[in-house]
Parts: structure tokens; C-alpha cells; sequence
């Protein structure tokens, strides 16, 4: 049996180190509660890309790769909570009446501009559509469905060529309105463009000169502070950036972002060059895109507090009761003895991982079914271990090694029947047959493994224990104690 301790122990030591290499190693979980998370936003819901007429651009990237890279990005951040595109369809879907009543107003006043131009009333046509114009503004749909407000700027830009096509002398002053509607028919719909020989002269000229302008002034493509403002409020997001590519003269990408914090009510521009690698462009320009954010995120102002796992229990005591289970391996009775018992434990966590852990344990051995143990007596364990934990949500895994002090009761071990059946006092019952230890203290190396169940400061604990005797040896009827426990622990 020296040779079981010494083979238990050192497999107890071979079984942690691996452990205790692989816990040191994995970093913290991090675990923010929802209400102290940023809520961030990403618009448009396809990144658009500005090129020049007739320019090829040095590369083509794929811009849903980008937009997906960028949120899975944000996603990975504990202190974000990504809005989904289903919960800005859901805030634009649950507008208050104001702004669902303008969009229904705009829409209805679209189809009769639309007759309008058919009936070549330009004037009406004109007019009605600033009107449809100032509605959809007013219900933001121009961040969450750009093609349709991207229409109404097309028609307007129709509406004022026709206009000045009519009388040259009268209507001059309209061409620039008619440029500036065709700069945000760009920025809603870069893919829409004015051909020639396909469309009028008029078009195409001041078409060009209002993509000319759109993409040589960089203030004309930032997206104002009041629409991030109203954006923000409107899908209930911290943070709102909005993304997209545009071309130079000389072929060139460049990565646009506006960031709005809604915290400081602010918007920043940022502009950086696409430096393209000859493959995995799209990957490229994420990975630029999440350089640029990553300076975003950690300048995010978080409660030092929070940055430790919601279930790190760092510096932490915790109180447990519970009861046991066991049995010895070793026993001078013929048959297993049962033992049953109840514990309070205290235990205190060094950092998130390591721990120490005491205990008071009493215990009943019962008497066998032959009776040989005369009689139930009480032992009292008092381990002191060394422990190592780690969570998982709400489960938590633990181990622990280490020795334990052990006193028992004297109790006494019948070999005859007639002992058994009249005492040890009866004339016939031989001091042969009867065997009383009076040797109450043992020194036990203790090995248990459990895991609790439970969240925050209340926890079900489940363990399997085994405690290997190590003195005495020789005359120590009853050694090598294995069971079980279950109980709850409180942390304080």
C-alpha cells in the first residue's frame, strides 16, 4: 500500500503540471453585461465605391467581404454589441408617427411628380420634389434605403434640366440646383451614371461636372454631423461609422471612414490610401479598416472594473457546506464500510485561476452489514489544499491537492459471533476476538476534482475525492478513504 500512495501522488503531480502550463496560458474571458457595451452601427448596409467615369480603378474589391470582415471585427470586441442589419430594418419599420407619416407623404407625392414630368409640368415637378425630398430627410431613409431617395434627386435633376431646355433666357439660375441634385444622386447611387448618346447632352454635361466636383472635394462626400446625429438616435447606436472607397485621377483607391460617437456628439473623417498587394485585396482593405478602427475601439472610455470577467473571482472568499459519501479501499472488515458525512469549507482565490481551500469534515463510519465493526464511530478531517480553477460561463472546474489532518474516535473490530452477538463483556468472547484502535490521528494526502454549477456568488458544487493515507501505515486498520460530495458554495 506505500507503493499505491507514493504511485498516487506523483500521478496527481503529473496529471497538473500539463494543466497548470495550458490554464497559465489562456488569456482571461472577458464578459461585459450588455448594459455597459457600446452599441455600434454600420452604414450603408453595401460600401460604395466612386470612380470616375471611363478610369479604371487599380483593383476591384469585393466590398461585402469588406463590410462582413468589419463586423465580425466588432463582434469579436467584448465591449461592442454589433446593431444588426434586422434591427435597423426593425427602427426604420417603428418609426414614430412624425417621421412614418412624412416617408408615406413622400412617397404619395413621388407618383404625382412622376405625372407631372410626364405631362411636361416641369415647375410642379420641380417643386413637388423638393418637397418629397425634405420628407424622406426627415425619416433618415436615405441611410437605410439610398436608391429610393436616390430617384427623387434623379427626377429633381430632370425636372431643372427640362426646365432650362424650355427657356434658356428664364432658367439659367437652375443649372447649379440641377448639378448639386445630380452630387447627391452620386452619393446615394454611384453605380447610376449619364452616357452618352443614352441620355441628353444636358444630362451628361452637368452629370460630369457634378461627379468632377463630388469626387475632387472631399468635404462634399463626408456625411453631416446632424444625419449622424439623427442616424444614431434613430437605430439606438453609440457608435456609428460609415464606410466607402473612392478613386483619384491617377487610378488610386482611398478608404473613407466617418466615425460618429454619439458620447461626445462628434464625427471624425479619416481618408488613407489603398495600397493594393497584387491578391487578397479585399482582405487587404479590412485588415486597413480594422487598424483604423481598432484605435477607435480602444479609446473607448470602459470601467477598469469591468474589464475583468463577470465570474473572475480574483481576491474573492467563499464559503461551502455540503455533504459526503465515502468509503476505504482498505478496511479490516469483510465487507465495503459506508461513510457518511457533512462539511463547511472556506476557500480564497489568489487571481482567477489559483486558490486555497480548508475544510472541516466530520464523518460517520457506519457499522457493516456483519457487524464486525462493533460500532459507528466519527472521524474529523481537516485538509488545508492548494487549488486550480477555471470558468466557463456558468460552469466552473476545479481541482485540488494537498494534505489533510485527520482524528478519529476509538472503535473496536469483532471477530466472533458470540462478541457479536453478546457484547464484548460476555465470559465466552476471547480478547483474541476483539481489536480496539486507540490510535486517533492519521496524515493523509488529499486529491479532489469537481465542478460547480451556478453564476456570480451562488454555486452546486459536485466532487469526487480520494484521500491516500500516508501515517500511520502498519497499524491503521481503516486507510485510503475515496467518495464523493455534493454542496453549495457562496462567494463573497
Amino acid at each position: 500500500m506505500k507503493r499505491f500512495g507514493i504511485t498516487f501522488i506523483v500521478f496527481a503531480a503529473l496529471a497538473l503540471a500539463p494543466l497548470l502550463e495550458v490554464l497559465a496560458a489562456v488569456p482571461p474571458e472577458i464578459i461585459v453585461p450588455a448594459e455597459k457595451q457600446y452599441s455600434i452601427a454600420f452604414f450603408p448596409q453595401s460600401i460604395p465605391i466612386y470612380l470616375y467615369k471611363n478610369l479604371p480603378p487599380k483593383a476591384y474589391p469585393d466590398v461585402s467581404n469588406i463590410r462582413n470582415r468589419m463586423i465580425a471585427q466588432a463582434k469579436a470586441n467584448p465591449y461592442l454589441r454589433v446593431i444588426s442589419w434586422a434591427e435597423t430594418d426593425e427602427a426604420f419599420h417603428k418609426s414614430d408617427l412624425y417621421q412614418t407619416d412624412a416617408f408615406m407623404q413622400a412617397q404619395i407625392d413621388m407618383e404625382y411628380a412622376h405625372n407631372f414630368m410626364e405631362n411636361m409640368n416641369y415647375a410642379s415637378a420641380v417643386s413637388l420634389t423638393k418637397r418629397v425630398i425634405e420628407n424622406y430627410q426627415k425619416s433618415n431613409i436615405q441611410y437605410y434605403q439610398p436608391s429610393i431617395v436616390a430617384q427623387a434627386w434623379q427626377l429633381m435633376a430632370y425636372g431643372l434640366i427640362a426646365q432650362h431646355l424650355e427657356d434658356y433666357e428664364t432658367h439659367f439660375e437652375v443649372l447649379h440646383p440641377a448639378r448639386l441634385a445630380f452630387m447627391e444622386l452620386i452619393r446615394l447611387a454611384p453605380y447610376m451614371t449619364m452616357l452618352e448618346g443614352r441620355q441628353s447632352a444636358e444630362r451628361v454635361k452637368l452629370y460630369d461636372e457634378a461627379l468632377e466636383l463630388f469626387l475632387n472635394n472631399e468635404v462634399y462626400r463626408q456625411t453631416p454631423q446632424k444625419d449622424a446625429a439623427a442616424l444614431a438616435h434613430k437605430v439606438k447606436s453609440d457608435i456609428l461609422v460609415l464606410t466607402r472607397i473612392v478613386e483619384d485621377r491617377d487610378g488610386n483607391l482611398y478608404l473613407e471612414l466617418d466615425e460618429y460617437r454619439k458620447d461626445t456628439g462628434k464625427i471624425t473623417y479619416h481618408r488613407q490610401i489603398l495600397d493594393f498587394p497584387e491578391e487578397n485585396q479585399s482582405e487587404y482593405i479590412a485588415d486597413v479598416i480594422s487598424r483604423r478602427l481598432n484605435k477607435t475601439y480602444d479609446c473607448l472610455a470602459i470601467d477598469i472594473s469591468e474589464e475583468k470577467s463577470a465570474n473572475d473571482k480574483s481576491n474573492r472568499f467563499a464559503l461551502g457546506v455540503g455533504a459526503s459519501y465515502s468509503s476505504y479501499m482498505n478496511h479490516p472488515t469483510d465487507d465495503f464500510v459506508h461513510n457518511a458525512g457533512g462539511y463547511l469549507s472556506l476557500s480564497y482565490m489568489f487571481n482567477e485561476h489559483f486558490f486555497i481551500y480548508t475544510e472541516a469534515n466530520i464523518i460517520a463510519v457506519l457499522q457493516d452489514k456483519a457487524h464486525e465493526l462493533y460500532d459507528t464511530f466519527e472521524v474529523f478531517d481537516f485538509p488545508i489544499m492548494i487549488g486550480l480553477a477555471k470558468d466557463w460561463q456558468w460552469v466552473r472546474g476545479f481541482l485540488m491537492l494537498g494534505p489533510s489532518f485527520s482524528f478519529s474516535s476509538p472503535y473496536t473490530i469483532l471477530r466472533s459471533t458470540t462478541c457479536k452477538t453478546f457484547g464484548t463483556s460476555d465470559i465466552e468472547c476471547a480478547p483474541s476476538d476483539v481489536t480496539t484502535s486507540r490510535n486517533p490521528f492519521s496524515f493523509l494526502i488529499d486529491f479532489d476534482l469537481g465542478i460547480g454549477i451556478g453564476r456570480e456568488s451562488f454555486y452546486a458544487t459536485f466532487e469526487a475525492f480520494a484521500s491516500v493515507t500516508t501515517y500511520p501505515i502498519e497499524n491503521k486498520y481503516f486507510r485510503h478513504r475515496i467518495g464523493l460530495k455534493v454542496g453549495i458554495q457562496y462567494w463573497f
